[in-house]
């Protein structure tokens, strides 16, 4: 997770998850907490993404999908089996 606009107005979410099985994490930003869960999920990942009001933000995902993410809201995604 980094920031792409100055105070966290916008951020990059790149996962690189390798072989880690499940993760759960809050970056802490001056806008609000971004939080991040990783977990295994029907034969791949379940990602989960939380970004706090004001906080826009890209995913990156494999093979070069972004998905747009609104700030406020929350953003649920199954990445398959690497």
């Amino acid at each position: 997770i980094t920031a792409a606009a100055p105070g966290f107005a916008h951020v990059h979410i790149r996962p690189q998850l390798g072989g880690i099985g499940a993760l759960a994490l809050t970056a802490r930003t001056v806008r609000g907490p971004i939080r991040f869960v990783a977990a295994p999920a029907d034969g791949g990942t379940q990602l989960a993404l939380t970004l706090p009001p004001g906080c826009d933000g890209t995913l990156f995902l494999p093979g070069g999908e972004r998905r747009a993410l609104a700030g406020g809201e929350s953003f649920t995604t199954t990445l398959p089996a690497s």
